[in-house]
């Protein structure tokens, strides 16, 4: 087998280019020192070109630096923007995603260190699916691509399972559901898949119910205990008028009355009563907050192919399986077809586990030409983190991406409800190294660090 880059000797397209002087090479797998003009480069160039590879091979064909000129390829690289590749194939997974995302981080020392652990991180993720010699798999595959892509598909969904029971046992419910979505997305009829996540999502949305109430119960009691501990009046005696010759056989020496009104006193409420009252006046507070954030899901069953039933077929998948979704006020679940009306319909998207409105979606059913459900993929827009670093004469650098001097507060994207760790630096205007940190940011967080 003969390799030969033809990129340098004709321009086909955007993927490949010469700019004469300045740039030699393909731009869309050029690496950001690259453009830069860095003149020692090193195989770390050649891991993050290995990183768009992995990134295309994902997603049947997409590019993640895609523009419409060249300059805008050069730039979306220089800024390390690109979509999530499993916005493009619900196939793809976290931990893969996680590869591709070390490959391409802007700052080269935050990619991987070597190729070789870059093999070792694929070698990884191909046994958990039981792929252990892939030359062999590549044989299979071009003896016959159908027959090989049924049966590989049987052979993942088995080890899926097996890594959701392995992770349900360890007490990883997120790993756990990520399992099983990987088996609904292969074959999105899967009973038990599809009963370990209607377990998994149900036991989320009633521990978080539980929470509420324990928190509510926790103050209630947190009132009575101040309550019991406040200091409280002693009791008011009336004086007893005694005769002056009593007092004189007792020798007890005479003092004077008191000489406070005798005041009327409302009546002592126990601390019970109190308690109950308390609790009366929370019992439907708490009602409504768990009725708010209660999503009821329920099956819908697949369209039929013969188009029995009336609408367009629409088949819903989500970005995260914890995500539950409701279409026009009608509660819809992951991995089913439904049936809809052509024209415009509102999908409303929520996280049980994470607080913050839904996201709306907006989209318009319109008939395929060749009969096929259309595809609708739903993801939840998270808040992103915030973190402030204080620092004398530093600029603040977030996975590869330059936010701007110290003593800021910046916004740091979050994509998922899972803490997810973000590498922080801090580069110095003089010649002190820089300054390093792995952060661990969930949506909504505020992070305050110093560096010196």
């Amino acid at each position: 087998m003969k390799l030969t880059d033809f990129g340098i000797a004709q321009v086909v397209g955007l993927e490949s280019m010469t700019i004469t002087g300045t740039l030699v090479g393909s731009p869309a797998h050029m690496s950001p020192e690259q453009i830069e003009g860095t003149v020692e480069l090193d195989y770390r160039a050649d891991i993050w070109a290995l990183g768009t590879v992995l990134y295309a091979t994902a997603t049947a064909g997409a590019l993640p630096f895609e523009a419409s000129t060249p300059h805008g390829i050069l730039k979306r690289i220089v800024e390390g923007r690109y979509e999530d590749p499993r916005r493009i194939n619900p196939h793809v997974d976290s931990a893969l995603a996680g590869i591709i995302a070390r490959c391409l981080q802007v700052d080269r020392e935050a990619r991987y260190k070597s190729v070789g652990e870059v093999a070792a991180e694929l070698t990884k993720w191909l046994a958990i699916r039981e792929l252990h010699e892939p030359e062999v798999e590549l044989a299979r595959w071009m003896a016959g691509r159908e027959i090989y892509q049924a049966a590989l598909s049987r052979q993942v969904i088995a080890a899926m399972l097996s890594v959701g029971a392995t992770e349900l046992s360890a007490g990883r419910r997120h790993a756990a559901l990520e399992a099983y979505g990987r088996v609904l997305n292969l074959d999105p009829n899967h009973d038990e898949a599809m009963r370990r996540v209607r377990e998994l999502t149900s036991g989320m949305r009633l521990r978080r119910a539980l929470r509420v109430v324990a928190a509510f119960a926790g103050a209630a009691l947190a009132v009575w205990g101040l309550w019991q501990l406040w200091p409280k009046p002693e009791p008011y005696v009336d004086p007893v008028m005694v005769s002056g010759r009593a007092l004189a056989q007792l020798e007890i020496p005479i003092r004077a009355p008191r000489l406070e009104p005798n005041i009327p006193r409302a009546p002592r409420l126990r601390s019970g009563r109190q308690v109950g009252r308390v609790l009366g006046r929370l019992g439907p507070r708490i009602a409504k907050l768990t009725e708010q954030r209660t999503v009821v899901t329920v099956d819908l069953p697949d369209a039929p192919p013969d188009g029995g039933a009336t609408g367009i077929p629409v088949r819903v998948s989500v970005q995260e399986l914890a995500l539950s979704v409701t279409i026009d006020d009608k509660p819809v679940t992951a991995g089913t077809t439904i049936r809809l009306t052509p024209g415009r319909h509102t999908a409303l998207v929520t996280h049980p586990e994470v607080p913050g409105p839904p996201t709306v979606r907006r989209f318009v059913v319109e008939p395929n030409a060749d009969g096929s459900p259309q595809k609708l993929h739903l993801s939840y827009a998270y808040a992103p983190a915030q973190i402030w670093i204080e620092c004398q004469g530093g600029t603040v650098v977030a996975d590869g991406k330059l936010l701007g001097p110290c003593g800021k507060a910046y916004s740091v994207p979050v994509d998922k409800s899972e803490p997810q760790k973000t590498a922080i630096y801090v580069k110095w205007d003089d010649e002190r190294t820089d300054w390093h940190r792995d952060v661990t940011f969930r949506p909504g967080a505020i992070v305050r660090m110093h560096a010196e």
